[in-house]
């Protein structure tokens, strides 16, 4: 990597200064993860939480039951949401909600749901163990596209009642 300097004037040390001063004036990304796994919770929010990345974990689910209770109290701009849980899957917490003011990015194990993710309108798909550069692409993209602001559209898209159609 090259330096940026001029004789005793280090560009790269000011400039960092002032990304870090920018980054302080916005508000945060706030999070919510949905995961049954403690393990990957810990990893997941750890990831999250570095300074550069400037999100606010606000909290952690468990099971859909209490993403369900989570989400409309803490209000996230994004769920990082786990396919398979414990008492539903990822998809049916998101139809039994009236709408989705935030964006979902799917956290699993198993490529196998990419597409069904997409038709739900993911903003990304993160196959476990989660690759920090992914992750950081994944919130990247945060805010840059339209929000999710109705489930009715999510479910349109896929045509189907229930998850098995």
């Amino acid at each position: 990597m090259h330096e940026l300097s001029d004789g005793n004037f280090n560009y790269q040390t000011v400039l960092s200064k002032k990304l870090s001063l920018l980054l302080s004036f916005m508000k945060p990304v706030k999070a919510l993860i949905v995961e049954d796994n403690a393990f990957m919770a810990t990893v997941l929010s750890d990831l999250l939480q570095q300074d550069d990345l400037n999100i606010s974990v606000l909290g952690i689910a468990r099971t859909g039951k209490e993403a369900l209770y989570l989400i409309p109290l803490v209000k996230p701009d994004v769920v990082f949401l786990d396919i398979e849980l414990p008492d539903m899957t990822g998809f049916e917490l998101l139809k039994q909600l009236d709408s989705i003011s935030f964006q979902t990015i799917f956290t699993t194990s198993h490529s196998h749901y990419a597409i069904k993710a997409f038709r739900f309108n993911a903003l990304d798909y993160l196959v476990k163990p989660i690759e920090e550069t992914e992750l950081k692409e994944a919130i990247r993209r945060i805010g840059k596209t339209k929000s999710n602001t109705d489930v009715s559209i999510a479910l349109q898209n896929i045509g189907a009642k229930t998850v098995e159609e």
